[in-house]
């Protein structure tokens, strides 16, 4: 994913004070965070440029912050692990220290101006449309930073752009290069087709069938975990504090074992009646133990589990239902490629003419999306017949004829973006990789 985000994203512009207005805006909710083992001191030097914690750190929250954008809610510090944030949070500060060093030597700087004009382009720091100097502390001093810290970050990230800036000149894209990009990037092919839907396709099921499949797949059809538990329910009174105190009194003397719990029963763990905050109680609660008492829809719950009951394979009678889902799925996906290559082998499509990326509505029999995956994957493929697999659908194809497409002056901007975007990518990481070995790299 960070590759991902490397080749289709412009340089990750992770400046300090773009993370700042971003901690601001957000009131430091959901944002990601990282120990990096120490709170202050170097993690690494390159060449003559010493990387800081915070300059480690800074990183980590600018790459958090663009997935948080990408994915929403769902991108948390576990993902954020999986992904390796952090060794590519250290890349990233490594090579900004290298691009520092590089401008050392070019003799570039940043003037006391150019930060300026930097700070009044911060929302945050505005008051009435100007700049104010008491919310810049104050704002400062919410995300722990001080004036001298921020603007030395400001000058750093300005001197990088400034040595990015002299790479935009390998970006330019000639005329005739984007009439020729665009004879190939729109061109056409003349094309017949077979759509398959596998809803379509004559499935029998027999119960022998079913059988065989769920005795091969056992482990995949579990009961559900329960739990054996006690209970006992205390009604929330108008006087709520009171109700509390009744409620931890009787939790008292049900530990000691004073009182007899009021139920007993065993319940799955789906119907467990708690929010999820007293349901994180009650699973890591010991076994044998009351819990203390949990509030849930105006009645405290005090519980004691006796027993958690594992998963165990549920009989063919009770998967049944879930192993018919499973095999007549697999089925499907097994008739639907069996019926995709023997059409393919007897070819007999339907011509739909010339079609190019953005020919979606030409494709008739395929949605809107099905049309676009199938286009997409269609101008990469370099065999002239085969099988291109949809979600639940599979189209058989033949090129008749290609043909490049007709210069269009509406679609240059388009290009020329992506072409710049592409060259000036390129030429950083060619960049990247050659000034590395210009500097000595020391990681502590």
């Amino acid at each position: 994913m960070i590759t991902w985000m490397q080749r289709h994203k412009k340089w990750l512009i992770t400046t300090i004070w773009i993370s700042t207005i971003a901690f601001v805006g957000a009131g430091f909710v959901g944002w990601g965070s990282y120990d990096f083992g120490k709170k202050g001191g170097d993690v690494a030097k390159v060449g003559d440029t010493i990387v800081k914690v915070k300059d480690l750190q800074n990183q980590y929250n600018n790459l958090y912050s663009q997935y948080k954008q990408m994915f929403g809610e769902k991108f948390n510090n576990e993902m954020a692990k999986n992904l390796n944030l952090e060794e590519a949070a250290l890349s990233n500060a490594i090579s900004n220290a290298m691009l520092v060093n590089y401008a050392n030597e070019l003799g570039l700087a940043v003037t006391d101006n150019e930060v300026a004009t930097e700070l009044v382009k911060i929302k945050s720091f505005l008051k009435d449309g100007k700049f104010n100097k008491e919310i810049y502390i104050q704002v400062l001093a919410q995300n722990r930073k001080t004036p001298i810290e921020f603007e030395d970050s400001i000058k750093q990230d300005l001197l990088i752009q400034k040595v990015k800036t002299l790479l935009n000149k390998f970006t330019t894209t000639s005329s005739q290069e984007l009439k020729d990009i665009q004879s190939i990037l729109f061109s056409q092919d003349k094309l017949s087709i077979n759509i398959i839907d596998a809803d379509k396709l004559d499935l029998s099921i027999k119960e022998a069938d079913l059988k065989t499949y769920w005795e091969k797949n056992k482990s995949n059809y579990l009961s559900e975990v329960s739990y054996i538990i006690e209970t006992t329910n205390i009604k929330v009174e108008n006087d709520t504090k009171k109700s509390k105190t009744q409620a931890l009194k009787k939790y008292l003397k049900l530990k000691k074992g004073e009182l007899q719990f009021d139920n007993k029963k065993t319940i799955t763990e789906s119907n467990l009646p708690f929010s999820q905050e007293n349901l994180t109680k009650f699973k890591e609660a010991e076994i044998g133990k009351a819990i203390k008492p949990m509030l849930e829809n105006k009645e405290y719950i005090i519980a004691k589990i006796l027993q958690k009951v594992d998963p165990k394979p549920l009989s063919f009678v009770d998967a049944k239902e879930l192993v018919t889902v499973d095999y007549k799925n697999n089925q499907k996906t097994i008739l639907l490629d069996q019926t995709a290559q023997n059409s393919l082998n007897n070819f007999k499509g339907k011509d739909i003419g010339y079609v190019s990326r953005e020919s979606i509505n030409n494709v008739t029999g395929l949605s809107d999306q099905e049309a676009m995956d199938f286009l997409n994957q269609l101008f990469l493929t370099t065999s002239e017949k085969g099988i291109i697999k949809l979600k639940n659908k599979s189209v058989v194809y033949k090129i008749n004829a290609s043909k490049l497409a007709k210069y269009d002056t509406k679609k240059d901007s388009v290009v020329k973006s992506t072409m710049s975007n592409i060259k000036y990518q390129a030429a950083m990481n060619n960049f990247i990789t050659n000034i590395k070995t210009k500097y000595e790299i020391t990681k502590y």
